[in-house]
């Protein structure tokens, strides 16, 4: 009788444990899945911030080459550069509201103590006649709230004919 009556204790203590255990359980896993959902959330954010920038450096990239091209083919209509390296004015839009601005610029002197910028707009033209010339091109790439800058020299040697 003494048997009995210690084991329907012990059962009578243990009322209730399974609850305790499946609400624990169902802590725990409550848990993980918001700390999940915030890691997905930030994952997601970053990876729209990284494509931004990405389509601004494309943006940029583009503004590169497109100098690059009008220099070699020697054209003389600068209509769509901007006149400084900083400011706001001249930014060409491309698809997808991606936008770049170029600035093109040389420097008259092979001093270099007095070397000061010339930049070429639609009123300067670029240096022609023989031997080679370097430009420094600036492009700023600008997509949504990214913006990315690139800066390139460019040497374009003329030979006389």
């Amino acid at each position: 009788m003494k048997r009995s009556l210690f084991i329907k204790t012990k059962f009578i203590n243990r009322k209730g444990s399974a609850t305790v255990m499946a609400l624990l359980f169902l802590l725990f896993f409550t848990i993980i899945g918001v700390a999940w959902a915030a890691m997905m959330n930030m994952e997601s954010t970053s990876s729209a911030a990284d494509k931004d920038e990405q389509q601004a450096w494309y943006a940029a990239e583009s503004g590169v080459k497109k100098a690059q091209v009008e220099l070699l083919n020697q054209n003389t209509k600068w209509s769509w550069l901007a006149t400084t390296v900083t400011g706001t004015d001249n930014y060409v839009a491309l698809a997808n509201d991606a936008q770049y601005r170029v600035c093109i610029y040389y420097f008259a002197e092979t001093d270099t103590t007095k070397r000061n910028p010339i930049f070429l707009s639609s009123s300067k033209s670029m240096v022609t006649g023989s031997g080679s010339t370097t430009y420094i091109i600036k492009s700023i790439g600008k997509y949504k709230d990214s913006t990315r800058t690139l800066s390139k020299e460019y040497t374009i040697t003329i030979k006389s004919s």
